[in-house]
């Protein structure tokens, strides 16, 4: 995760970090420290992991999230996902674990 939002950042135009990790059940990313700010448009999509499901409900919910990102291995403060750019997607992850805030958006002037 680290080294796409690395790339992402330093590739101009908009990206999207998708999830193809073999195997069943819930993914975990466990985190030791802070993941980079996202600086440039970026989509992270949960949904492309196999077997993630959409919610297809307008009350309450049906989603499947596969992808979790867990900070309860960083010491100290820290939050899960820095957003420091316009017009990111953040979809389908399971974000716990992490001191701070899960998605952190910086406000950016236009």
């Amino acid at each position: 995760m680290r080294q796409a939002i690395f790339d992402a950042n330093f590739n101009p135009g908009a990206d999207e970090i998708d999830f193809k990790i073999p195997g069943s059940g819930v993914k975990t990313i466990p985190l030791l420290t802070e993941l980079p700010a996202i600086t440039q448009q970026l989509t992270i999509d949960g949904y492309t992991q196999l077997g993630s499901v959409k919610n297809t409900l307008e009350v309450g919910s049906n989603a499947v999230p596969l992808i979790e990102l867990n900070g309860a291995g960083i010491v100290g403060p820290a939050n899960g996902l820095l957003l420091n750019a316009p017009n990111c997607v953040i979809a389908g992850l399971i974000i716990n674990r992490f001191s701070g805030v899960g998605i952190f958006f910086r406000c950016i002037p236009v």
